[in-house]
């Protein structure tokens, strides 16, 4: 087991990575969920292309970074598929897509740490191949007039 530290708006953190993965606790969550949201999205639109989508907050700064998975038809956070459920569907005022450059240093948000979020992102990775095709794509979000 591996310790690496990150800094987040909520202060330091000591996140775990075993084999590679990134332990998914309370820790982790709270990292990547308050200010190193952006560096958890970019760092998995580098690993899968998909589009780095802001939700909530202002345009130039949203509440929260997240990326859309085409595969799944779902929006992806630290803690997996099922970002904007997670909110009650708040952030639906303000969906944005980012680029890049755009995510990396939004006004307000912590310098990105991609090193700490890598790990996080393989494990997400593997939650969502691990879904029951089933599951996948019914969760209807191209109905927000976008195709992300």
């Amino acid at each position: 087991m591996q310790n690496i530290r990150a800094v987040s708006a909520m202060g330091m953190h000591d996140l775990l990575v075993e084999d590679g993965r990134g332990i998914i606790n309370d820790e982790a969550v709270t990292c990547f969920t308050r200010g190193q949201c952006h560096a958890f999205a970019v760092a998995l639109h580098d690993e899968t292309g998909w589009p780095i989508i802001g939700i909530g907050g202002y345009p130039e700064s949203p509440s929260h970074f997240v990326v859309y998975s085409p595969k799944i038809d779902d929006f992806v956070d630290i803690e997996g598929p099922g970002a904007l459920r997670r909110d009650g569907g708040e952030h639906y005022q303000m969906l944005k897509e980012f680029d890049k450059k755009e995510a990396i240093r939004p006004r307000l948000y912590m310098p990105p740490n991609y090193e700490a979020a890598r790990p996080f992102v393989k494990t997400v990775l593997e939650e969502i191949e691990a879904m029951p095709e089933q599951t996948r794509k019914k969760n209807g979000y191209l109905h927000l007039g976008k195709s992300f």
